[in-house]
């Protein structure tokens, strides 16, 4: 069991990932354990996260890397966080706040 005491709380953002036949069946299977979270279907993005994580995959997929170990990926995700200005992780932070009254009205 996942949530034995039936606690799980699950936000479905409406990704066809999370809305996948496989995905419904899990909840389905797991009913008594957890539950989706009604979402709406045009809610604004509160994964502050996502923006350096497209940063990161834009700076890695730029350089010419031959395969690599997982030592070395380990190392070139740290030294490409490292990066990524401050003032982007701030702005990020700054602006949850409207993401955050966007979903309050809708």
């Amino acid at each position: 069991m996942v949530f034995p005491d039936g606690s799980g709380l699950f936000p479905q953002e409406n990704a066809p990932c999370h809305t996948a036949k496989i995905v419904w069946e899990w909840f389905e299977e797991h009913v008594k354990e957890s539950m989706v979270l009604p979402w709406p279907p045009d809610s604004p993005d509160l994964y502050p996260i996502k923006h350096p994580w497209e940063v990161l995959e834009h700076h890695i997929q730029s350089r010419d890397c031959p395969t690599l170990q997982l030592a070395e990926i380990k190392d070139l995700l740290l030294m490409s966080c490292c990066q990524i200005a401050q003032d982007t992780f701030r702005g990020l932070v700054e602006s949850m706040a409207l993401f955050i009254r966007a979903v309050l009205v809708s």
